[in-house]
């Protein structure tokens, strides 16, 4: 069953303001006026609705909006809860990969920085359309940072995250 915008008005009311999403009418267990949804996996809000889960973000998206969303939807201060209409920006694959933050496996504690073992030095490299620019070798991680702030504020714009 494909969602539509009436079934969904139907199902759920959302509050811009603190970004939740509720329960019009009792399901189950869930009273009407509870919150809907629990956290997946990858962090995001995610609502079961007839056997197929979506994420709280694109109803959310699309309550406000009246339209599905046909792109990603990005959190702009990366925290994947915060569903508020004002957090949240229509992105491209792309865009919504300049806004993500710092790998959990990266070991220089900068973002786009990483440990040269080789040269002895710290490399500083970006990824924008698709492919990676190297950004020089330096003596220091925050040299090395520096020079990837400057080319995510040039090359990412208000997507740019540096941490």
């Amino acid at each position: 069953m494909v969602m539509t915008q009436e079934r969904l008005q139907d199902l759920l009311q959302y509050d811009k303001d603190t970004g939740k999403l509720f329960w019009r009418q009792s399901r189950g267990t869930k009273k009407a006026g509870s919150e809907a949804g629990s956290v997946n996996g990858k962090g995001y809000v995610c609502i079961m609705i007839d056997g197929n889960g979506y994420q709280a973000h694109r109803l959310a998206w699309s309550l406000h909006y009246q339209e599905m969303p046909s792109q990603d939807i990005d959190h702009i201060n990366g925290i994947k809860t915060d569903n508020r209409i004002c957090n949240l920006r229509a992105a491209d694959d792309s865009k919504n990969a300049m806004n993500r933050r710092i790998r959990s496996d990266n070991t220089t504690g900068f973002k786009g920085v990483m440990f040269h073992k080789k040269n002895k030095k710290f490399v500083s490299q970006i990824q924008t359309n698709g492919e990676q620019k190297h950004l020089g070798y330096y003596a220091t991680a925050e040299q090395a940072h520096q020079a990837y702030v400057a080319a995510a504020k040039e090359l990412h714009g208000e997507f740019a995250r540096f941490q």
